[in-house]
C-alpha cells in the first residue's frame, strides 16, 4: 500500500486491501539506463541535492530499495510528479544526476531467498468455493473476511470488489454456502456495531467506489441495516469523498452515542483522516459533524482500543503511500487526540498492507502486528517484505521485532491454531501476473497462505499452507467455523490476469498430526 508520489516517487497500494486497488497498472519492466556511475565523492557531493528534492514530500528513498535498472523509472515518475504538482519551491536537479545517484548505490539485483519452512504440526484440508458472477468472465476479488461468533451461528462475511457483494459464508450440513446481504460499488470493509442502540446488529461499509486507483470523490461509508420489512437497506453516513479503506465506530467522546472513525485512503491527493461525531438523531437517522483529523492521504486501517489504559477509546492508523507510518491516536478525554508515532518505516516504499491490534505477548498492553508485503509500487518482490511485531512496552515508538519474511504479504492475523494456549500467526500473500524477483527465485514458489507457530515465548516457526502456484491472498481471518473446538483459516482469493478465476479457501484445522488435537 504505498504510493511514494506526491512530489517525487510513486508506489500505490491499498490494503489492503484496500488493499490491491491502489497498485501502479503498469506491467512493463523498468527500462535499463546507460548512465554513468558516480565516485565516493560525487555521491556525497550530489547528497545534499538528492535530499532537498526528494525529501521535500517524504523521506529519502533508500537507494538499495530498487535495483539498478529500475532507477531511471522511477525517477521519472517523480520528475512527472513534481511537475504535475503546485510545487515550484525546489529547482530540481537535472534528470540524469539524479538516475546516475540513485543508481550507482543501487544493487545491481534485489537478493530474494525463499524462506524455508518446516511440517506443519497441525493437519488441514482444504475446501474452496466460489459463487455466480453477473458477467461470465468477471472475478471474484475478496478485499475482506471477517469471521462472526453469534448466538445463533458462526459464520463469515465476505467483501467482494468485482462483484460489489456482501456474503455471507457458512457451514452447514457438511457444506460451505454463500448467501447474498447486499451489495455496494466497491466493499473494501465491513465492520459489525449497533450504530441506533436498537439492540439489533448492523453493519458499517468503508466503500472505495472504484475498483483500481483514482482520484475522484466516489467513496463513502454506508450503514446496513435491516428495515422494518427485514430486508436490507444501505444509508449514506458519508460520501463525496476519496476512496475509504476503513471506518470504525467509538464512542469518543463519552457522550453516550457512537462517532466514526474514517480512514480516507484516496490515491495522490484525495485522502485524510476523519472523524464523524454523532450530534443527533433526526427520523431514526444519525447525523454527524465531520472533523479532519489528518490531512493526509494513504490511510489503510483504523483498528480502535484504549492503547494507553486511561479508560477512554484512542484508535491507531496504519498510514501507507509515501508516508509508511503507524500512528497512534490518543484520546484526551474530551474526543481530541495526541498523535504519537508507533514506527516509521523510514523508506517510501516500504510497501506497508495492514495492522492487527492483539497482546501478542500476553503481557497486559496492546501490541501492533504489522505487515509490509505491497509489490504493486513498482513489481518487485523486496527483501524488506515481512511480518513485524510492534511491542509496546509504554512509550513511543514501539519496540520492533521481526517475524518473518513473507514476500507480498498482505495480512496477518492472531490466534491459537495449535491449542496450545499461546498465540500463533496466520497470513496471507499476493504478488501480481509479472512481477520481478532476483532471476533466480519464482515468485511462484513463495507462500501464498502460511502460519508461525509459537514454539516459545516470542519464538515463531513457519508452516506453509499453500504456494502461489495457484493463487495468492489478500483477506484473511481465524475463527472456528465449523465449531468443532478449533481455529480454522478462511482465506479470500484475489484474482489477477493470468488466472481464470479466484475463490474463498476454507483450511479446515483438524488438529495434531499425531492423532489427537493438542490439549
Amino acid at each position: 500500500m504505498d504510493d511514494y508520489k506526491s512530489s517525487i516517487t510513486t508506489t500505490c497500494w491499498l490494503a489492503c486491501v484496500c488493499l490491491l486497488m491502489s497498485g501502479c497498472w503498469n506491467r512493463e519492466p523498468a527500462p535499463a539506463t546507460t548512465a554513468q556511475e558516480l565516485s565516493a565523492v560525487q555521491i556525497e557531493a550530489f547528497r545534499p541535492q538528492a535530499v532537498a528534492m526528494c525529501g521535500a514530500c517524504h523521506n529519502t528513498p533508500d537507494p538499495a530499495a530498487f535495483p539498478k535498472d529500475a532507477w531511471a523509472k522511477e525517477v521519472q515518475q517523480g520528475y512527472d510528479f513534481y511537475f504535475q504538482s503546485d510545487r515550484r519551491d525546489i529547482p530540481p536537479p537535472p534528470q540524469e544526476e539524479m538516475v546516475a545517484w540513485f543508481r550507482t548505490q543501487a544493487p545491481a539485483v534485489l537478493k530474494i531467498e525463499t524462506p524455508a519452512n518446516t511440517p506443519s504440526p497441525v493437519r488441514f484440508r482444504v475446501e474452496k468455493t466460489s459463487w455466480p458472477t453477473p458477467h461470465p468472465k468477471e472475478r471474484i476479488n475478496v478485499s475482506h473476511v471477517l469471521f462472526r461468533k453469534t448466538d445463533s451461528s458462526s459464520h463469515a462475511l465476505l467483501c467482494d470488489m468485482s462483484t460489489s457483494e456482501i456474503r455471507r459464508m457458512e457451514f452447514s450440513n457438511k457444506s460451505l454456502t454463500t448467501s447474498l446481504i447486499a451489495t455496494s460499488s466497491h466493499p473494501a470493509h465491513i465492520v459489525p456495531t449497533d450504530l441506533n442502540g436498537d439492540g439489533q446488529e448492523d453493519f458499517l461499509i468503508a466503500d472505495l467506489g472504484s475498483f483500481k486507483p483514482e482520484d475522484h470523490d466516489l467513496g463513502r461509508v454506508t450503514w446496513l441495516r435491516m428495515d422494518s420489512s427485514g430486508q436490507p437497506q444501505l444509508v449514506p453516513l458519508l460520501t463525496q469523498v476519496g476512496r475509504v479503506a476503513d471506518v470504525r465506530p467509538a464512542d469518543f467522546d463519552g457522550d453516550g452515542d457512537l462517532d466514526l472513525v474514517v480512514a480516507v485512503f484516496g490515491w495522490r491527493k484525495a485522502g485524510k483522516l476523519l472523524l464523524l461525531r454523532q450530534t443527533k438523531v433526526v427520523d431514526g437517522l444519525p447525523q454527524f459533524e465531520t472533523e479532519t483529523l489528518d490531512k493526509r492521504h494513504g490511510a489503510i486501517h483504523v483498528p480502535v482500543k484504549d492503547l494507553d489504559g486511561d479508560g477512554d477509546l484512542d484508535f491507531v492508523v496504519l498510514f501507507a503511500q509515501e508516508h509508511e507510518e503507524v500512528d497512534a491516536f490518543l484520546n484526551r478525554g474530551d474526543g481530541t487526540f495526541e498523535r504519537q508515532v508507533i514506527q516509521l518505516a523510514g523508506d517510501p516504499a516500504y510497501g506497508s498492507s495492514g495492522i492487527e491490534l492483539v497482546d501478542l505477548d500476553t503481557d497486559g498492553d496492546t501490541d501492533v502486528l504489522y505487515s509490509n508485503g505491497d509489490s504493486l509500487d513498482s513489481l518487485y518482490v523486496k527483501p524488506q517484505h515481512s511480518i513485524q511485531w510492534l511491542e509496546n512496552k509504554g512509550d513511543f515508538p514501539f519496540q520492533r521485532h521481526h517475524i518473518g519474511y513473507v514476500p507480498g504479504v498482505t495480512r496477518a492475523v492472531a490466534g491459537d491454531i495449535d491449542g496450545d494456549g499461546d498465540l500463533d500467526l496466520a497470513a496471507t500473500a499476493w504478488l501480481p501476473n509479472g512481477v520481478h524477483a532476483d532471476g533466480t527465485s519464482q515468485p511462484s514458489t513463495f507462500d501464498a497462505l502460511l502460519w508461525f507457530e509459537q514454539t516459545a515465548p516470542q519464538q515463531f516457526t513457519r508452516h506453509s499452507l499453500a504456494t502461489m502456484k495457484e493463487l495468492g491472498f489478500v483477506a484473511l481471518d481465524l475463527g472456528d467455523l465449523d465449531e468443532d473446538g478449533d481455529l480454522d483459516v478462511i482465506a479470500g482469493g484475489y484474482a489477477d490476469d493470468g488466472l481464470p478465476f479466484s475463490q474463498v479457501s476454507v483450511f479446515w484445522n483438524d488438529g495434531a498430526t499425531g492423532g489427537a488435537k493438542r490439549e
